[in-house]
């Protein structure tokens, strides 16, 4: 990674806030589940879950929290 960066592929910035504020921006307001309990957190945003669902479905939304399989 260049100077200032690190991650799996260096996209997180060490300039960025501390480790247990990017979990907080993670966390849906009012919520205490990172990503809604269907992601990784990275760097302060959200990696939503794809391995677990059927092709053609997905879960997204900053905080993991939309899916287009769920009833309403």
């Amino acid at each position: 990674c260049a100077k200032g960066f690190y991650g799996r592929v260096c996209e997180c910035d060490t300039a960025s806030p501390t480790v247990e504020s990017k979990i907080e921006r993670c966390k849906k307001p009012g919520s205490s589940d990172i990503c809604s309990g269907r992601g990784q957190c990275a760097c302060g945003r959200c990696k939503c879950e794809t391995t677990t669902i059927e092709a053609g479905q997905r879960i997204y939304g900053d905080y993991c929290e939309c899916d287009d399989f769920s009833c309403p």
